[in-house]
């Protein structure tokens, strides 16, 4: 990670709405390149008088960091000096929780989504105001969470953002991002990106929730022709949408994916394991809703579709 010079730091308030894993990992790398100094703000839901937490994270070295960090609920008149906003809660919980804060953030504040799935994007696009710009992003940083304010970095991986619609993301925080973040791109077409990690999502996902097992499982041969099936119907869309995927690397990058993570629990698993809503409709699903806008039938992703769905109740 390299350093930013004090000269360039950013002079308003950044705001993270979503303090799970992926929420504190980011804060705790823009806080870290920030020295602390108090430009860094989670958001949480709640409404009451909230105490700052003292969070901590293990990094890959298993060396455990604390770090002040400052919590804002959605009252705070704090959000008002937010400039920048990520948000990192859960794809299906993107639309309520913009929809609750977008009159209370600055009329020029700029958005950043980093959540799995596709399709918010497209529901949020009706709340922006006219000064307001979207970009969104995609980690495969890996990260766990061991109690509420605490964290372990279980991961490195590849940080993709792009610019969407709206006034484009400020140089100031561009630049913040690029050097808190490890491995992080700026990148001109976000939505190709997106589509070759959703293709990752739309694997890995469903069939470790239906077999109830870990990543590395699914190099086995019994899953490979399911694996096939899955990204020829997904490839089958994104043509549809204008997206030019190479099947064979999207392949190689899955299976990569797969190898990298092998000992890993995918978070569809773990949702299921905990009784929690899952985000099929935004991998799968969103494929789904796509298909059917071209008339076009996808018989697996159906069914993954429909078995995550009857686990999930």
């Amino acid at each position: 990670m390299s350093v930013l010079s004090t000269s360039n730091y950013p002079t308003s308030q950044i705001g993270i709405l979503g303090a799970g894993a992926i929420g504190q990992l980011i804060g705790f790398q823009i806080n870290s390149q920030l020295q602390n100094q108090q430009k860094m703000s989670y958001i949480t839901q709640a409404t009451g008088l909230i105490s700052d937490p003292s969070p901590h994270l293990t990094s890959l070295v298993s060396q455990t960091h604390h770090y002040n960090a400052h919590v804002l609920s959605l009252h705070s008149p704090e959000i008002s000096e937010i400039k920048l906003l990520i948000v990192a809660v859960k794809a299906y919980q993107v639309f309520n929780a913009i929809s609750h804060l977008i009159t209370k953030l600055p009329a020029d504040c700029h958005i950043l989504l980093l959540h799995n799935g596709l399709g918010p994007h497209l529901e949020i696009l009706p709340l922006l105001q006219p000064h307001q710009g979207l970009s969104l992003g995609t980690t495969s940083q890996g990260a766990q969470r061991i109690d509420k304010w605490h964290v372990k970095h279980t991961g490195k991986g590849l940080t993709q953002i792009g610019h969407y619609t709206g006034i484009a993301m400020a140089d100031e925080y561009r630049q913040l991002l690029s050097h808190s973040i490890p491995d992080c791109d700026f990148v001109d077409e976000i939505i190709p990106a997106l589509w070759q990690k959703l293709a990752v999502n739309c694997v890995i996902n469903p069939l470790t929730a239906i077999h109830q097992c870990k990543n590395g499982i699914l190099q086995q041969s019994e899953f490979s022709e399911k694996i096939q099936q899955i990204l020829f119907e997904l490839n089958l869309v994104a043509q549809k949408e204008a997206i030019t995927l190479d099947m064979q690397q999207l392949t190689q990058r899955v299976l990569k994916v797969i190898q990298l993570t092998s000992n890993n629990y995918s978070s569809m698993f773990q949702d299921i394991q905990h009784k929690k809503l899952t985000e099929i409709d935004y991998i799968n699903g969103y494929l789904l809703k796509v298909a059917q806008k071209h008339g076009i039938q996808l018989d697996v992703n159906q069914q993954l579709v429909e078995s995550v769905q009857l686990l999930a109740q």
